[in-house]
C-alpha cells in the first residue's frame, strides 16, 4: 500500500471491469431523434417540477438522466419501470446505452475545441462488503467509463471526504463540497456522482476596458450597482409566443 499524506482521506479501494469501453458505430438518425425526444421529455417534465419553487434554477438534465441510466442498468421489476417511465427511457435498453455513450464522446470531443474545456466523469461509491455483478460493472464501464470505488460507510465522514475531494479533483477546485457532513451514515450504500466541467471562449469575447458600472434589477428587489461587460455588435434573436 501506498503512504498516506497527514490528514488525507484514505486510499479507496477500486472495483475493476474487464470490458473495454468502446465507441461504437453512429447511430441511426432515426434511433437518435427518438433518444433525443425522450430525453428533452424528461428534461422539461423535469424543469417544472424544479420551476415551481422560490429562488433562482440551475440544473443538468444531462447529469441527472445519465447518472440514473446507469442505476437503472441494475434495477428490476417495477423498480425498473418506474424508473423508465419517468425518465422517459422507452423499451431499448441498447439504444439507450449507446447514446448515452455516443453522446458523451461527443461532448469530450468538442471540449477540445477552439480552447474549450469540458469534462464529464460518471462514479460509483459502493459500500466495501457490497459484491457488484460483474455484468453490471461490464455495462457501466463500456457505455458510461464509470469508475467505480469501494468505501466504508461505517466511517461516513472518511466516504465523503473520498467522495468530495474526487469532485473537487474533476471540477477543477470548483466544487468542493458536494455532499455535507451529516448527509452519510452507516446506513448509506451507494453514493452515484456525475460531475461536469466546463470553461469555454465568447464567440465574441468582451474588452476588458468596456467594463463599467451599472444597475442590475434582481426579482422582487431593489436596484444593485454591479460591473457589467458591455459590447456593441450584430446578434440573431428569436420571438416566439409559445415559449
Amino acid at each position: 500500500p501506498l503512504p498516506e499524506a497527514p490528514g488525507a482521506p484514505a486510499a479507496v479501494d477500486v472495483a475493476r471491469s474487464d470490458a473495454p469501453r468502446r465507441t461504437g458505430a453512429p447511430l441511426a438518425e432515426a434511433d437518435a431523434q427518438t433518444w433525443a425526444r425522450g430525453n428533452t421529455a424528461f428534461a422539461m417534465d423535469l424543469y417544472h417540477v424544479l420551476a415551481s419553487r422560490d429562488g433562482n434554477l440551475f440544473f443538468s438534465p444531462y447529469s441527472i438522466s445519465s447518472a440514473l441510466a446507469m442505476t437503472y442498468t441494475g434495477a428490476k421489476e417495477a423498480t425498473r419501470a418506474q424508473m423508465a417511465q419517468a425518465l422517459q427511457f422507452g423499451e431499448d435498453d441498447k439504444l439507450l446505452h449507446t447514446s448515452f455513450k455516443q453522446l458523451r464522446a461527443a461532448l469530450e470531443e468538442s471540449g477540445k475545441e477552439d480552447g474549450n474545456r469540458l469534462m464529464v466523469a460518471n462514479s460509483l461509491w459502493p459500500q466495501a462488503n457490497y459484491r457488484l455483478r460483474r455484468v453490471f460493472l461490464n455495462l457501466v464501464k463500456r457505455y458510461y467509463g464509470v469508475k467505480i470505488s469501494r468505501v466504508d460507510y461505517g466511517d461516513a465522514e472518511s466516504a465523503r471526504q473520498k467522495i468530495n475531494a474526487w469532485v473537487e479533483e474533476k471540477t477543477e477546485k470548483k466544487i468542493s463540497d458536494l455532499i455535507s457532513p451529516g448527509v452519510l451514515d452507516s446506513l448509506t450504500r451507494l453514493v452515484l456522482v456525475n460531475a461536469i466541467y466546463f470553461k469555454g471562449t465568447w464567440e465574441h469575447p468582451f474588452a476588458s476596458g468596456q467594463t463599467h458600472e451599472g444597475s442590475f434589477h434582481p426579482t422582487g428587489g431593489e436596484a444593485i450597482q454591479l460591473q457589467m461587460m458591455h459590447q456593441k455588435n450584430s446578434f440573431r434573436y428569436t420571438e416566439d409566443e409559445n415559449v
